[in-house]
């Protein structure tokens, strides 16, 4: 069974209950419509109909793919792959790896899934290191899964060159997946993303939100990179709003290396733009909308205050919506006072 393995590779893991699941990474904007449809969808079907909102993948490592790999939905074994150590957050397009500016997930999410269920799915196959490029052969049985080189997958630290493709094992169900079949939680990266992603399916879909809504937990520990520019904190008080952003080791760590790797790359001319949307909202809709657009440093963002934020009367909620580079990177709503003058 493939129960008693997986119970085995707990103590052959990194993480010791990585090896209970099966992990789908994607940015928030695809799991808000992965999880409205109830389907995650293979890129090519994803793309014909034009439900991929963010392009995950590198468009290097997708040229060199065969598309029947591009045919099947694909889940990894495990979190912190090398691919989410390029790709998650947002990173600056001079950064990113190897030049590919279209490998960014500016807000990453987790689905996670039985891995037992999964398997024992008939539709589903899994291999035993990386689909991506010309693929490796595909099994669907116990005794093929018992001789995965489960050291090699669930390893830590950073993994030698013979290891990366070890890292990228995966399960594939070819054209789409029926997530109710196996989903147990949905990750995020910290509480105003976790916020974001809740207030993104109300606005799509009120049902979608109270089916999922107490799936929906901030993992801090053993699945994200934090390498990127996000935001840590977002707080409306009266007529203010203060932005935080990330300012972790890792994420200097990763701008140090590309600049090592690329020394063109002026430390100086990091910047990004900025766009903050304020939208007052009554009971039965929109009342007042207000945008406002800067430049941050990315390599040294400071905590943004906007300050004499209008108080409209009649209004009910504000909701905050910024972008970075037209990419969303967070959603608060924010309830106005009843017994404040508007």
């Amino acid at each position: 069974m493939y129960s008693a393995i997986i119970k085995k590779n707990y103590d052959r893991s990194y993480v010791r209950w990585w090896p209970r699941y099966a992990y789908h990474y994607t940015d928030i904007s695809n799991a808000v419509g992965i999880l409205t449809s109830g389907r995650i969808y293979s890129r090519i079907n994803a793309g014909n109909l034009k439900l991929m909102k963010n392009d995950n993948a590198s468009r290097q490592v997708i040229d060199m793919t065969s598309p029947e790999i591009t045919s099947y939905v694909r889940f990894y074994f495990r979190p912190l792959t090398p691919t989410q150590f390029h790709n998650e957050g947002f990173k600056h397009y001079k950064l990113r790896y190897d030049g590919d500016t279209n490998a960014n997930v500016p807000v990453p999410v987790f689905l996670i899934f039985d891995l037992n269920k999964l398997l024992s799915d008939p539709n589903t196959q899994f291999s035993g290191s990386s689909q991506a490029g010309y693929g490796t052969t595909m099994y669907n049985t116990v005794s093929d899964f018992e001789k995965l080189d489960f050291d090699r997958i669930y390893g830590g630290g950073v993994p030698l060159k013979e290891d990366v493709a070890y890292r990228h094992a995966e399960i594939v169900c070819h054209e789409y997946y029926e997530i109710d079949k196996s989903i147990v939680g949905i990750a995020c990266r910290n509480e105003v993303e976790k916020q974001t992603l809740c207030n993104m399916l109300w606005e799509k879909n009120h049902r979608t939100f109270y089916k999922y809504k107490e799936m929906i937990k901030v993992m801090k520990e053993d699945m994200f990179e934090k390498n990127g520019l996000f935001i840590s904190d977002c707080d409306y008080h009266g007529d203010s709003l203060g932005i935080r952003f990330s300012n972790t080791k890792s994420k200097r760590d990763y701008s140090h290396r590309a600049m090592k790797q690329n020394p063109e790359i002026d430390i100086d001319s990091l910047q990004v733009s900025m766009r903050i949307v304020f939208d007052w909202m009554t009971r039965n809709g929109g009342l007042y909308h207000r945008e406002i657009t800067r430049n941050i440093d990315y390599n040294d963002t400071q905590t943004i205050v906007v300050s004499k934020i209008p108080i409209i009367r009649g209004a009910k909620e504000l909701w905050v919506r910024i972008d970075i580079e037209e990419k969303n990177m967070c959603f608060l709503k924010y309830q106005l006072g009843a017994g404040e003058v508007l």
